[in-house]
């Protein structure tokens, strides 16, 4: 017998599977519990949707992930920060700090997603990578100080 799964079970399969089972599994144990329905065109069309859906949710995040890496391509952020008689920054440029810059840009990206192994404490051009959807952008930061 065809059934639609209706809710995801490692038994049976996700939300909107077709499968075939026998007719007393159905009958008996699936149809009850509500887990599966029959394969009525009505319901395989409803499974359709519900693919479609979860596969437009699946790439939304690569998406995402691709627009942010090519803004971030490129991307030069300068940072004025108060320093000492030696040239030293008090705070320095941290990851946090590099993070809500790019989020003011509007490119949302968390602070562990900077590689920065230690805040920036110097004057000086660097180069930073940021790790976005499994690949790595490198940014310049101009550190200066005030």
């Amino acid at each position: 017998m065809k059934i639609v799964v209706l809710k995801n079970d490692p038994r049976i399969g996700k939300v909107g599977d077709l499968k075939t089972v026998s007719d007393g599994y159905a009958s008996n144990f699936l149809f009850p519990q509500k887990l599966a329905a029959p394969a009525t065109p009505a319901n395989v069309a409803l499974a359709a949707k519900i693919n479609n859906q979860r596969a437009e949710q699946l790439g939304r995040p690569k998406i995402a992930a691709q627009t942010a890496i090519s803004r971030l391509s490129g991307m030069h952020l300068t940072f004025t920060e108060p320093a000492d008689e030696s040239g030293t920054f008090f705070a320095g440029v941290t990851r946090e700090l590099i993070a809500s810059a790019l989020n003011l840009k509007g490119i949302g990206v968390k602070s562990k997603q900077i590689i920065l192994a230690q805040p920036i404490k110097t004057a000086g051009r660097y180069h930073v990578p940021v790790s976005v959807g499994g690949q790595t952008v490198e940014i310049t930061i101009t550190a200066t100080n005030q």
